[in-house]
């Protein structure tokens, strides 16, 4: 009986089951970390984006004024 009790259909399915859910584990926690690395990125590529808006503006504001914006040294 004790035999019977140790291999029983069931105990092979939960097994599989439970691997199963540690791979689904391990796959969730690199797509949660990957979410994470892309949230960050996102953040600051709105962040440049802002700054340029910003200087886009103050540019314009100075033209509309009449002067004009700060010159750029360009190397390359």
């Amino acid at each position: 009986m004790r035999h019977q009790r140790d291999h029983l259909p069931e105990l092979a399915e939960i097994a599989e089951l439970q691997r199963t859910r540690a791979a689904l584990a391990t796959e969730l926690h690199e797509a949660t970390l990957t979410l994470e690395e892309l949230t960050s990125e996102q953040l600051k590529i709105d962040a440049d984006v802002e700054s340029v808006k910003a200087r886009r503006q103050r540019d314009r504001d100075r033209m509309d004024q009449g002067s004009s914006p700060t010159p750029r040294t360009w190397s390359g």
